[in-house]
């Protein structure tokens, strides 16, 4: 069932902003927004959610709320930073969202996380971005991951109908990235489908948490 209000309210972090129905909910979405993008798309999803959903919206420097703080430079410091802030959220059951270089966010936050909170993560949705293995030679985080790195947490991999930037053959080889189910969805939509693709993009996420409802 969906909720039908929300509660706003920020954590003692810069970092997160969740959003709830004010009642109890036994798993946590998190998401992470598109480098150079905002994360006010994700604000929407908080009244699609089935209710035992908490919304967790996660803010880099440079974006939304902390654009005026100067963004990282590099990838080391913000994945250990990222881990830091989401720290005492990860302990306890939760699913990743991410799009673009969200999404690779999102995959190595749930790397550390099944290292230290084995189990906690229970899903792993990755939008709009090319399996670490496809990454562009030149990009700065070519060197740092390898597809030896495969996770035992679902993975759903979603990809833009007309998105020139991740095509589903360079998503289609996430599945090396993890040891559980894996899936690959085409939806509607360019790069930036997050908005336009709201509805497809709740309903798959609903799907696969609401078995953890029970």
């Amino acid at each position: 069932m969906k909720r039908a209000g929300k509660t706003v309210y920020t954590p003692n972090s810069k970092w997160l902003t969740v959003l709830n129905a004010d009642q109890p909910t036994n798993i946590r979405l998190i998401c992470f927004a598109q480098e150079g993008t905002d994360t006010e798309p994700f604000y929407s999803w908080a009244g699609g959610l089935n209710d035992h959903i908490e919304l967790l919206i996660f803010t880099l420097p440079g974006h939304g709320k902390r654009q005026d703080e100067t963004p990282y430079s590099e990838w080391s410091p913000l994945l250990a930073d990222s881990f830091t802030a989401l720290k005492s959220y990860l302990s306890e059951p939760h699913a990743l969202f991410g799009h673009g270089l969200g999404a690779i966010l999102a995959y190595e936050l749930a790397r550390l996380s099944e290292a230290q909170h084995p189990g906690q993560t229970r899903h792993l949705f990755i939008s709009g971005c090319r399996s670490p293995d496809n990454q562009p030679v030149s990009s700065r985080l070519h060197s740092l991951l390898s597809s030896n790195r495969s996770l035992s947490v679902p993975l759903t991999a979603i990809y833009g109908s007309e998105d020139p930037l991740a095509p589903a053959e360079s998503m289609v080889n996430w599945r090396e990235f993890t040891r559980r189910e894996f899936e690959l969805i085409e939806v509607a939509g360019n790069h930036l489908f997050i908005t336009p693709a709201r509805q497809r993009l709740l309903q798959i996420v609903n799907t696969h948490l609401g078995l953890l409802s029970e």
